[in-house]
């Protein structure tokens, strides 16, 4: 198949950059994009859209992945690799030929843009969900995301490491992750569509009625209101683990603290405390269980939104257990045994996301970052 779904080239500095199955188990993104571009009849657009197969040899077999997971592997080194051109892609896994050449089409399109240019990255999910976004927590991605209208999760980069959008984000441009629905689900392709227009709406690329705009917000609105939610904790599985999602929960349930909810190598797995259950895994790939959410109060982000705009990296430094990181611009790290209470809550108020964590330090990076 042909990496590129399609492409429309229209006057205007906006570049929308659509990327699907990435996860190659994930169909309708595709076919929302598919019938993006077939139906598109030359109407004048102010700006430029393009759709991408994310890992096209897992989309032809139907499977996550073929050898590692796609959406894992988007490291700072394995972008220099790229770069450098130092990966033989002979004896290395189709996953790298894939993120090879997937990158070299988003370099093209980079290299292009003569305006501002936006990533997003359509998903769904094994289980019953509500359409809803995923970011990492920059005020441009936010200012976009709330336009939708549905839930909006932060932080689940500082939990999975090497996504895609996360690498997008780290180069400084906006960058969303959207959940349709259930992989099967009839409606998700609907959802994803409806999505896509959304987007090319409020980043002015497109210019719908009012009747199709109204049109596409209901066919997105769900019983959970459009609310900000942090992710809390990640059920991790590790290779040759078996773990067994109990059956019944749907994204967004809330769940108890001791509540049962899974089973690890036979044995019960248990919620740590109160929150909503994300993304509970009912397929046979992936290294995610779930996760819980908890809901960020309004006045928490109207706060961080306020204080990003000072300069806080030089005054963080001033504090005891607080150092830069040599050669990392903006890179906090802060020892645990000095700085001992609130320290990642205190950090993501100020705009900073925990990159890294060890029993003794905490690694920061500043959140908003000017595109390179």
């Amino acid at each position: 198949m042909d990496r590129l779904i399609g492409k429309i080239e229209g006057d205007g500095a906006v570049t929308v950059v659509f990327t699907a199955a990435i996860h190659g188990n994930e169909p309708s993104g595709y076919h929302a994009l598919k019938r993006l571009f077939d139906g598109y009849s030359g109407e004048s657009i102010q700006g430029s859209v393009y759709g991408l197969i994310g890992n096209v040899g897992a989309f032809e077999q139907d499977v996550r992945f073929l050898e590692k997971d796609l959406n894992r592997i988007w490291t700072v080194d394995a972008a220099q690799e790229i770069e450098a051109g130092t990966k033989t892609l002979s004896t290395t896994f189709d996953e790298d030929r894939e993120q090879v050449e997937l990158y070299a089409q988003v370099k093209e399109i980079m290299s292009q843009a003569e305006g501002e240019l936006i990533f997003v990255d359509l998903h769904s999910v094994s289980s019953e969900t509500c359409p809803f976004i995923t970011i990492n927590d920059t005020l441009r991605n936010r200012r976009l995301s709330k336009k939708i209208g549905v839930p909006i999760v932060l932080g689940l980069e500082e939990y999975i490491r090497g996504s895609f959008l996360n690498r997008v984000n780290r180069l400084g441009y906006t960058a969303i992750g959207f959940e349709g629905g259930n992989h099967r689900a009839a409606n998700t392709v609907q959802n994803q569509y409806a999505f896509i227009h959304l987007i090319l709406q409020y980043t002015g690329v497109m210019n719908l009625s009012h009747q199709d705009l109204q049109h596409h917000h209901n066919q997105l609105s769900s019983s959970l209101k459009s609310s900000f939610y942090e992710v809390r904790f990640r059920q991790v599985i590790e290779p040759k683990e078996v773990f067994v999602m109990e059956p019944g929960y749907a994204n967004f349930d809330f769940i108890e603290v001791n509540e049962h909810l899974a089973r690890l190598n036979n044995s019960p797995v248990a919620a740590p405390f109160r929150g909503r259950i994300l993304m509970p895994l009912y397929q046979p790939k992936g290294n995610d269980g779930f996760f819980i959410v908890r809901p960020i109060l309004g006045v928490a982000l109207w706060l961080s939104a306020r204080l990003r705009k000072l300069p806080w990296s030089p005054l963080l430094r001033c504090l005891p257990g607080v150092r830069r990181v040599q050669n990392r611009p903006g890179r906090l790290q802060v020892n645990r045994r000095i700085a001992r209470f609130l320290v990642i809550p205190l950090f993501h108020l100020l705009g900073f996301q925990c990159r890294h964590q060890t029993q003794d330090y905490l690694v920061f990076d500043p959140r908003e970052i000017n595109p390179v």
